[in-house]
């Protein structure tokens, strides 16, 4: 029987990198943030952008050519989370729906 991920996901095979992290989510994840970044500074203005913001990721990866239903942008979050470039939003554990993750300063100056 296959290992299954939280999403349902087979996480048994395909290709990963050296790290158990499917390639391809490091440079995901990048474009995931950027097109957060823009959605983000088109709604309220690159200044306000700050860590703690919270950042609309679904959008983002349609914006970014990423189905968010997909395993690939749950691969994605993850790596973005593992390198400390976004951090789960704890004032948000009752929300429903996705995860809600924030902005971090290292995820202010870059994905990684």
């Amino acid at each position: 029987m296959l290992a299954r991920s939280a999403a349902g996901a087979s996480t048994d095979g395909g290709p990963t990198s050296k790290g158990g992290t499917p390639r391809g989510a490091a440079e995901d994840g990048r474009a995931l943030l950027e097109s957060a970044r823009e959605i983000h500074a088109e709604r309220h203005g690159a200044h306000t952008l700050a860590p703690g913001t919270r950042l609309a990721f679904p959008e983002a990866a349609e914006r970014a050519g990423i189905r968010p239903d997909r395993q690939r942008y749950f691969d994605a979050l993850e790596e973005m989370e593992y390198e400390g470039a976004i951090e789960w939003d704890a004032s948000a554990r009752y929300a429903r729906g996705d995860k809600h993750y924030v902005l971090t300063r290292r995820g202010l100056g870059g994905a990684g």
